[in-house]
């Protein structure tokens, strides 16, 4: 195992019409499943990949199959023969995203396996960084705000427009004026 040294839970791969290898290094992962990829395309139409054979999903390369966790990189189209390389304007975003899970059981006066430590302490603070990306793209008020921002329930705000009050809590409104339409977001 190996300690996790770097903040990167995600990476961006430019398409040039031609390249088909995408790394994520320098951030590694357990399994090939701890992936997510979208292609993006010139309209910023996002599409979730998904992994296996063939011409519209990806394959997925592991520097280390022994030295878990491993960066690597991905291939998309995973068949590069018959697939079309992403063109100009178009990239794919590969981020980690594992598990929400804790496996490691120590038992009572068992064995101690350092690495299986380690790799338990890698994946919390993998869990951690995932949840701060989202975290980090999420709408949040100021620090100095004390009241706790909620949206107003999809029924209420179905069909309206995000405004804000004369207090600034959020509001669903019939009118545009001075919202942005709820479907924009």
């Amino acid at each position: 195992n190996m300690t996790v040294s770097t903040t990167t839970n995600k990476v961006t791969g430019l398409g040039n019409g031609s390249a088909t290898s995408f790394s994520f290094s320098p951030f590694t992962i357990f399994d090939e499943a701890d992936l997510l990829v979208v292609k993006v395309d010139a309209a910023g139409t996002e599409t979730t990949l998904a992994l296996g054979t063939g011409t519209t999903n990806y394959s997925v390369t592991l520097a280390s199959l022994t030295a878990l966790p491993s960066t690597g990189s991905i291939t998309y189209p995973a068949d590069t023969v018959e697939g079309v390389a992403l063109a100009n304007g178009e990239s794919i975003v590969i981020k980690r995203v594992v598990d929400l899970l804790q496996n490691i059981d120590l038992l009572n006066q068992g064995g101690y396996f350092p690495d299986v430590l380690e790799g338990g302490l890698d994946r919390g603070v993998m869990i951690s960084l995932q949840q701060q990306e989202d975290i980090s793209r999420s709408i949040k008020g100021p620090i100095s705000d004390t009241v706790s921002v909620e949206m107003p329930s999809q029924s209420d705000r179905a069909g309206k427009y995000l405004a804000f009050s004369a207090s600034g809590v959020p509001i669903a409104s019939a009118s545009s004026a001075g919202g942005v339409p709820v479907s924009t977001f």
